[in-house]
């Protein structure tokens, strides 16, 4: 029989696994705010194409009501 400890229980291990949770982590975090930063241009350029619609086509307020009415999808057309 070994008098060695089971994985879990082992310094070394323990570390490791550690090292790779908060790698994990940081990742993600990393992930979220690239995904938010490219969310937010994306709504910061259509709010802007949105108001040169409004000012120049003769869609004016009938934009802003058309799209209040409707269910939010985009439409793949």
């Amino acid at each position: 029989m070994s008098n060695q400890k089971p994985i879990s229980q082992q310094t070394d291990y323990k570390q490791w696994l550690g090292h790779i949770k908060t790698s994990f982590r940081q990742r993600q975090l990393k992930a979220a705010v690239a995904v938010n930063t490219t969310l937010l241009e994306f709504y910061w350029q259509l709010g802007g194409e949105i108001v040169e619609k409004q000012k120049f086509s003769q869609w004016g307020e009938g934009f802003s009501s058309a799209q209040s009415g409707s269910d939010g999808r985009v439409s793949q057309d």
